[in-house]
């Protein structure tokens, strides 16, 4: 093959120090004009390439790492152009080429010097190693896998640098393009696989087939991610925490787990818990917005009757809705996992809220034969006994309780308040007059 010339001179004249800088062993780019004149080979030098003198002086050239980053370079450039190829150059003309023949063992070595690098957390020294290897590999899977890896690292430190608030729109556009790369390099990594099945690659390979799926869940491309994840399962070899990895994504995308993810980022702060009140519904977009995600549950739970967590939220979200079904959402919960403390617990309470005493006791009763170590499940039932006028199962409900944890301070409360009954003071019937007191 023919190395490829970049006359520099040509686009921007005379020697400029900001677009190009060299410190003998590297030409580093600086110029966005000029890093886009830049395409990754096809194919690696062979060895036999005879040196060429520099076309514009006549001067031997230099070898070099031509690339985009580095210390010299500039960061925001290397991000968005990722030039990294042993070459030749003359850094007083401007004049480049590329590629240089790179023997095995320097490949070796960049691609331990890029996991030395990964695993300190340096993402871009570990993406100029793993650069450099594509361009002077072309096709070597580990150098793609490595190189999209690398980048996936810089695509957290973007997340993190974001947790403070919402992305801006130039920020969201970054990261799809980083995304795309990703993609690019797992892809470029399989295809070059998949014309020569190296058996020793079947790892590398697999973390591709695995991340592009999961990618791919992300964008809602169920089509395409279920590929991927029937490839990686179909690889000869593969890793049986791979393989088992690509079955969990193939059930997440036929269960439609992603729509229980949507509805609970809605409905979270609308849904009463212990330690808070919900937020009230004060807009009928907010109305909306949750008989949607209520919706978006149902059609979750039609896939996978054994989710527990889609059950409770379509019940809270009932509830959240005062939608008139809201008790029959909890007993649909309920009777499907009858030994689960937390949906009796909170059915329980809506049950209490709606003066239907008997069959919060009836459940319960139920949850402590399950959960006979729970103090406070102990105490619900005390307090569902007190109010069907049992007030002896009441008091032993509550020793049981207190033995369990002498802390509780409700159980107090309700035993304090159990002995003024017992002493000739009305008995509450419903949860309201108890907390009335």
């Amino acid at each position: 093959m023919t190395p490829v010339v970049g006359l520099w001179n040509r686009l921007f004249g005379p020697k400029d120090d900001a677009a190009l800088v060299s410190d003998g062993t590297m030409m580093v780019l600086r110029r966005r004009q000029l890093a886009e004149t830049f395409q990754r080979p096809a194919d690696p030098c062979p060895a036999d390439l005879p040196a060429e003198p520099c076309k514009r002086c006549g001067q031997p050239l230099s070898e070099v790492l031509i690339t985009t980053g580095g210390p010299l370079g500039d960061p925001d450039l290397w991000r968005d152009f990722p030039v990294a190829v042993d070459g030749w150059g003359c850094a007083a003309c401007g004049v480049f080429r590329y590629p240089r023949h790179v023997t095995p063992e320097h490949i070796t070595k960049l691609v331990e010097e890029g996991a030395a690098h990964g695993r300190a957390g340096r993402f871009a020294e570990a993406e100029l190693c793993f650069a450099r290897i594509t361009w002077d590999w072309p096709g070597f899977v580990p150098g793609h896998v490595n190189l999209a890896e690398a980048t996936r690292e810089r695509l957290h430190a973007l997340a993190d640098g974001k947790k403070a608030g919402p992305a801006a729109p130039a920020d969201e556009a970054l990261r799809r393009r980083l995304v795309d790369r990703v993609v690019s390099e797992y892809e470029a990594a399989i295809a070059s696989f998949q014309q020569n099945p190296v058996p020793s690659f079947v790892f590398p390979v697999a973390r591709a087939y695995l991340t592009l799926a999961e990618i791919a869940v992300e964008r809602r491309a169920f089509e395409r991610a279920e590929r991927m994840a029937e490839a990686c399962i179909a690889l000869e070899g593969v890793d049986d925490e791979q393989a088992a990895r690509a079955r969990d994504l193939l059930r997440y995308v036929e269960e439609r787990h992603d729509l229980i993810e949507q509805a609970a980022e809605v409905l979270m702060p609308f849904i009463h818990l212990s330690d808070r009140p919900g937020k009230p519904i004060e807009s009928g977009h907010d109305r909306k917005r949750i008989s949607d995600a209520a919706d978006k549950l149902d059609q979750h739970l039609a896939r996978a009757p054994e989710s527990k967590r889609a059950a409770w939220l379509l019940a809270k979200a009932k509830v959240a809705l005062r939608a008139p079904d809201a008790m029959d959402a909890w007993r649909r919960a309920h009777a499907a996992f009858p030994e689960d403390d937390a949906i009796a617990r909170d059915f329980s309470q809506d049950l209490l809220r709606n003066d239907l005493v008997a069959e919060a006791h009836s459940v319960n009763l139920s949850i402590v034969r399950s959960h006979p170590a729970d103090a406070t499940l102990w105490c619900n039932l005390a307090v569902t006994a007190l109010l069907t006028g049992d007030l002896d199962a009441a008091d032993e409900h509550l020793r049981r309780s207190l033995a369990l944890d002498p802390s509780d301070s409700i159980a107090r409360i309700v035993q304090k308040r159990l002995a003024t009954y017992r002493s000739g003071a009305p008995a509450p019937r419903t949860l309201r007059e108890l907390e009335r007191g």
